[in-house]
C-alpha cells in the first residue's frame, strides 16, 4: 500500500497543515517552524493523521504564542496547534514529556498518545533557536520525521527482545530498578515506536562480575539467539581485581561472539559499550586515579579498536562519566557509580543507533 507524508517548512508548514485538514492523502504531517493557523485550526479532518510538529522559541517570524504574523495572517499558538490535532483524533490530552538536547539547543518533547488509527502527535519546542531547522551536525531532522512516520504507520505490531549484557554499571548499581541505561533504553524505545509495540528486556549482569563471570553467567541462563538488540559493557572489574589483561583480551572478543549469536548471528544487532570511568567519583578519586584511569583507557582502547576492525557498533560514553567530580548529579548516591541522570546520557547517545538498527 502506498503511503504518502508531507513535510513543509514555514509557509510550506502551513501548506501541510491545511491539506491534512482537508484533504485525504496523507498518512502524517512534519510541519516545521510553524504551526496552523486560526482558520486551519477551525476545520476538523475526516482522516487521522500522525504529526510532526517543530517550533523554534525565539522565532521572529512565526509567533510562538500566536496571534498575527507573516502576510497578516492569525496563528494559533504552537500549542493550541498540537493540542488541536490531538483533540481531532481523540489522543489522550496530558502528553508524555521528555527534555532532549540537540547540539546546542535544549529541546521541550510532547507527545499525544492513544489517538485514532495508532496515530501520534509529537511537538518539539526548541529553546533559543530562531526561524531555522539547523541545529548542528549531529541533529539530522529528517531521519527523526522518517522515524516518527514508520513508528505511527505499520499495519500490525511488533514485538523487539532486547540483551544487556555486563556487571553493576548494566544493572544499575546505586540507582533505582528503572533507572539503569538498559531500562531508560527501553522505556526511550518503547515512546519512539507504536503504543501497540512491545519490548522485552533480559538483563544478565551482578555487581562485580569480571569477563570470566559474565562468561560462566552466560553459560548458565543459556539466552536465546533471538534478540533483536543486544548491548556489551564488561571489563572495569578485571582492572578492579587486577586481573592480567591478556585475560580481558581473549575474553572480551569470546563475550563480543557470543553476544553476536544471540542477536541471531548478525553482527549489526550489536552495541558494545565503554567502560565508565570511576575515578572521576568521590570513592574511586580516593584511591589512585591518573593509574585507574590509564588502565581503563587501554580497556576501552582495545574494545574500540576491536569493534572498528571487524565493523561493530561501538558508543563512547567514559568521558560523561570523568565530568563526575565536576557535576556530582552524575554520580550515584554510593558515590562510584553512574546516576540516573548520568545513564540517560548514556541513552541519549545509544538511542539514535538503536533505532537505526531496529528499522
Amino acid at each position: 500500500m502506498n503511503r504518502i507524508y508531507g513535510v513543509g517548512i514555514s509557509n510550506g508548514a502551513g501548506i501541510v497543515n491545511k491539506i491534512a485538514k482537508e484533504m485525504t492523502v496523507f498518512q502524517g504531517i512534519a510541519p516545521l517552524i510553524s504551526q496552523q493557523t486560526v482558520s486551519t485550526g477551525e476545520n476538523v479532518s475526516s482522516q487521522a493523521v500522525s504529526v510532526f510538529q517543530l517550533n523554534t522559541a525565539d522565532d521572529d517570524l512565526v509567533p510562538l504564542d500566536g496571534g498575527s504574523g507573516l502576510a497578516d495572517t492569525m496563528y494559533m499558538s504552537a500549542q493550541a496547534s498540537a493540542e488541536n490535532w490531538a483533540s481531532n483524533f481523540n489522543c489522550a490530552m496530558d502528553p508524555s514529556n521528555r527534555t532532549l538536547v540537540w547540539g546546542d539547543y535544549d529541546v521541550e518533547e510532547y507527545t499525544f498518545n492513544g489517538c485514532i488509527d495508532n496515530k501520534k502527535v509529537r511537538y518539539f519546542l526548541v529553546a533559543d533557536a530562531e526561524h531555522t531547522i539547523s541545529f548542528g551536525d549531529d541533529v539530522n531532522l529528517y531521519d527523526l520525521i522518517w522515524t516518527f512516520f514508520q513508528s505511527t504507520d505499520r499495519d500490525s505490531a511488533l514485538n523487539f527482545k532486547l540483551l544487556a549484557l555486563g556487571d553493576s554499571y548494566t544493572i544499575g548499581e546505586g540507582v533505582c530498578g528503572t533507572c539503569s541505561f538498559p531500562e531508560q533504553l527501553k522505556d526511550s524505545l518503547e515512546f519512539e515506536y507504536s503504543g501497540r509495540d512491545t519490548f522485552g528486556l533480559q538483563i544478565i549482569a551482578e555487581t562485580g562480575w569480571t569477563t570470566t563471570d559474565l562468561k560462566s553467567a552466560i553459560i548458565a541462563e543459556n539466552p536465546s539467539s533471538d534478540f533483536d538488540l543486544v548491548t556489551l559493557l564488561i571489563g572495569v572489574n578485571n582492572q578492579v581485581q587486577n586481573k592480567p589483561f591478556s585475560v580481558y583480551e581473549t575474553e572480551f572478543i569470546e563475550l563480543v561472539d557470543s553476544a553476536i549469536s544471540f542477536a541471531g548471528s548478525d553482527a549489526s544487532n550489536l552495541i558494545v559499550v565503554s567502560i565508565p570511568d570511576y575515578a572521576y567519583t568521590s570513592f574511586g578519586s580516593s584511591f589512585n586515579p591518573t593509574k585507574t584511569s590509564s588502565e581503563l583507557e587501554l580497556y576501552n582502547n582495545f574494545a574500540q579498536e576491536y569493534c572498528e576492525e571487524n565493523g561493530l557498533s561501538y558508543v563512547e560514553i567514559t568521558d560523561i562519566t570523568q565530568q563526575g567530580l565536576d557535576n556530582p548529579a552524575l554520580v550515584a548516591y554510593d558515590q562510584l557509580h553512574p546516576s540516573e541522570l548520568a545513564y540517560s546520557l548514556f541513552v541519549e547517545r545509544i538511542l539514535p543507533l538503536a533505532l537505526e538498527k531496529l528499522k
